[in-house]
């Protein structure tokens, strides 16, 4: 852990292109960086894309997203359709800073889905207190990534994929967080 530390903040010249406030977060996160889940944080996106862009001032939260396919203010397949583009956001943990800045810039049909969180109030997205579950969704072991540990959470209601899309009535589903 150590070394990593060492040699990431030796890196810090890497962060060239990237925004001043993400390069800030990164350099202060690395400095107290103690638990193993944050390693991911500090690292540009994996699929290379000609236009991608990081959704969120904030810590967690914010996600990166690759633009290539997207045009103008709907994905190409919404737009072939004659719908909204549509994102389904799972697990929040309280925080809505990718939702409210992906609404800043894309006319999307948002929904946020999270049985432990409380309710995200804005108009502009639509909150489930649900979960996402596999094909058994009475089944509701999953990884803590906070503590690292197996967890469950009995009371949390959960929905598999396809059922949540049939009920909400789509048939795609353009950004899946």
């Amino acid at each position: 852990s150590e070394q990593f530390l060492s040699s990431s903040q030796q890196q810090s010249s890497s962060f060239a292109g990237i925004e001043p406030w993400y390069r800030e977060l990164l350099t202060k996160r690395l400095t107290k960086c103690h638990h193993t889940s944050t390693f991911f944080h500090y690292f540009l996106p994996h699929k290379q894309c000609r236009n991608k862009e990081r959704f969120g001032k904030c810590d967690d939260g914010a996600k990166w997203l690759c633009l290539d396919k997207f045009q103008g203010r709907t994905t190409k397949r919404a737009a072939a359709l004659k719908q909204k583009c549509i994102i389904y956001s799972f697990g929040s943990s309280d925080d809505s800073c990718f939702e409210t800045a992906v609404a800043e810039r894309f006319d999307c049909e948002i929904h946020i889905f999270d049985p432990t969180s409380s309710e995200l109030k804005d108009p502009r997205w639509t909150y489930h207190s649900y979960g996402l579950g596999g094909a058994d969704p009475s089944i509701t072991s999953y990884w803590d990534w906070r503590t690292q540990k197996p967890a469950n959470c009995s009371a949390c209601p959960m929905k598999n994929l396809k059922d949540i899309m049939k009920e909400l009535g789509h048939s795609h589903v353009d950004i899946l967080k």
